[in-house]
């Protein structure tokens, strides 16, 4: 049983922006699975709404999907707790704001509320997925987790095998999340997006442990003019965020 429902997680985990469809020679092929084995699970993700089958027999994600999203997202309390103040910090600076948490390899923003003089389009939108090791946010929250835990991360493969995260100089990038410990927020220089800065700081529950960054995102123009103040400003909403779901203000 196990077995089986780990197998129609990887069915799932197969879709992607740029392969939003596909078919069960695909998915059997993908997977290393009889195509009989495929054929059954994608019938069976079909009946409970988690794909749907299109024309020429293909398959796409189902809607069911976006309903638990909705439901996943609507019922994190931490997001509640955010929104408000992500939303003070976008009307004092006009500028864009982030929530993002960690999902294994992957960073994953939850809620983006966008500045009022952006006028280019901020770093990632709600829903996007980015490597976990170039940003502000994805920095403060691998620096969250133990680095044992970051080390069996960076082993792992990326989306379809491929080994993302063979290029990280380790050494360095361990001796930077120490840093980031230490100080509690992270820079981003232009990693995400061209032209663009952010400074992000972790949100903590009242067990002590990371469980989401907020990132202030700021094209280079106007970050330098006022980058100890945002710097200071994000540490402020983090930290709001962060008692109002338990954080005392422990180390």
């Amino acid at each position: 049983m196990l077995g089986t429902v780990k197998k129609a997680g990887d069915v799932i985990g197969l879709f992607t922006r740029d392969q939003p469809e596909l078919g069960v020679t695909e998915v059997a092929g993908a997977l290393g699975i009889p195509k009989s084995t495929a054929h059954a699970l994608m019938n069976s993700l079909v009946q409970i709404g988690l794909l749907r089958r299109t024309s020429g027999n293909r398959y796409r994600l189902g809607w069911r999907l976006l309903d638990l999203g909705f439901l996943l997202v609507e019922t994190t309390e931490f997001r509640r707790e955010a929104v408000p103040v992500m939303q003070r910090l976008a009307d004092r600076y006009g500028e864009t704001v982030l929530l993002a948490v960690l999902d294994g390899l992957q960073v994953i923003c939850i809620e983006k509320i966008e500045g009022s003089r952006g006028a280019r389009r901020a770093p990632w939108s709600a829903g996007a997925r980015a490597p976990a090791h170039l940003s502000a946010a994805r920095k403060v929250l691998l620096a969250g987790r133990p680095w044992e835990e970051v080390e069996h991360l960076l082993t792992q493969p990326g989306p379809h095998g491929l080994p993302d995260w063979v290029m990280v100089d380790r050494e360095r990038l361990k001796a930077e999340l120490e840093q980031i410990r230490e100080s509690g927020f992270a820079w981003e220089q232009e990693a995400s997006a061209p032209e663009y800065w952010s400074v992000a700081a972790p949100v903590v529950e009242g067990a002590g442990q990371t469980v989401a960054a907020i990132s202030l995102s700021v094209p280079g123009c106007r970050f330098h003019q006022g980058r100890d103040q945002f710097q200071r400003e994000i540490l402020r909403a983090a930290l709001e965020v962060s008692e109002s779901i338990g954080y005392d203000g422990s180390p």
